[in-house]
């Protein structure tokens, strides 16, 4: 199930954005990447449910809080495997 993840399209994207930035907002992450609302959804939820980003909400306790998304240790292992990918296709061709 965590390759099938991490193979959907703009997943490494996100991952890769939030290893070199630290964390952002969403909005931050949605124009970065030029990604509709919708997708980036997805996107997080699917990798916050497989711990590969964590949200941080700050100051809870005001209207609109801030909310903020980083990249855990799981998702670094994640880009690991981009890393690997892209060696083997390097190599085949």
């Amino acid at each position: 199930m965590v390759l099938k993840i991490i193979s959907k399209r703009n997943v490494d994207k996100v991952l890769l954005l939030l290893n070199n930035t630290g964390e952002m907002y969403f909005n931050e992450i949605q124009k970065e990447l030029n990604l509709n609302a919708g997708t980036l959804t997805r996107i997080v939820s699917d990798l916050m449910e497989y711990k590969f980003i964590y949200k941080r909400v700050e100051d809870e306790s005001k209207h609109l809080s801030k909310t903020y998304y980083g990249i855990t240790d799981l998702g670094k292992k994640a880009i690991e495997i981009y890393k690997i990918k892209h060696e083997i296709e390097e190599e085949l061709n």
